[in-house]
């Protein structure tokens, strides 16, 4: 299954609950696995990182900066939305989900269902720009993650997959895969997944760029840590809860 990246972040709010992330120009993501014979990432059951995504088209290069957490089934994520620090926790066990504004110190209560898992979320997958709306938003959306990026399109002509040599990447020795996708038009889209072998396979790296543009994407998880408190998926005593942020 090939994804078309797109250079604007879906609304991170839309990917939180319903399972399918985020996408670039230029960039289709690797095929299915019962299409082509690649291992799949991973993560471990409690960690924290810091989601690094860089879009360079040769002439400008944009980066985006999140902050993501799991724990168990629970999962947290961090961005900046207009210029605001938000925050959304998911807590399927319970079926709720909260969207904080970490700078009024309020927070939305959504009602998210049960259905979601963690391995259905943010290790799937990748956060973008946050959502403007309610609730309502959030029945029909995917969760998010670093490793789905991809729209159902066109499918390619011809795939080849390799490994590439191991890399090491802040620490982590990683396996590569490097999926290369051609199309009925001759172009040829390429992306390569660092996978940690210490981190139960996390997606520490995905690069993607195209034969046809000088957009180059790459999404990077950095300073990964083990060490998660589960105050991080609490909401503090002296946050208002309001019917809309």
């Amino acid at each position: 299954m090939f994804r078309r990246c797109s250079s604007s972040y879906v609304s991170f709010i839309r990917i939180a609950v319903a399972v399918s992330l985020l996408a670039f120009i230029a960039c289709r993501q690797d095929v299915k696995k019962s299409e082509i014979d690649i291992e799949p990432a991973g993560e471990p059951d409690k960690y924290s990182a810091t989601v690094v995504r860089i879009v360079d088209d040769g002439t400008k290069r944009e980066t985006t900066t999140s902050f993501e957490a799991r724990s168990g089934e629970q999962r947290r994520e961090e961005w900046t939305e207009g210029g605001r620090a938000r925050a959304l926790i998911l807590r399927p066990a319970d079926g709720k989900g909260f969207l904080l504004d970490l700078d009024d110190r309020t927070y939305v209560e959504l009602d998210i269902g049960s259905g979601i898992t963690g391995s259905q979320s943010l290790a799937t997958n990748a956060p973008r720009s946050p959502p403007s709306g309610d609730s309502a938003e959030i029945q029909d959306s995917t969760a998010l993650g670093i490793d789905h990026y991809f729209d159902d399109d066109e499918p390619p002509s011809r795939l080849e997959a390799g490994v590439l040599p191991d890399a090491v990447i802040d620490g982590h020795k990683c396996v590569v895969f490097e999926v290369q996708a051609t199309y009925q038009d001759g172009h040829i889209e390429t992306s390569r997944r660092f996978l940690a072998t210490d981190l139960s396979r996390l997606l520490l790296r995905l690069e993607c760029e195209s034969s046809q543009s000088t957009t180059r994407m790459t999404t990077e998880r950095r300073k990964v840590s083990l060490d998660v408190s589960s105050d991080m998926f609490m909401i503090p005593i002296d946050f208002k809860k309001v019917e809309k942020l």
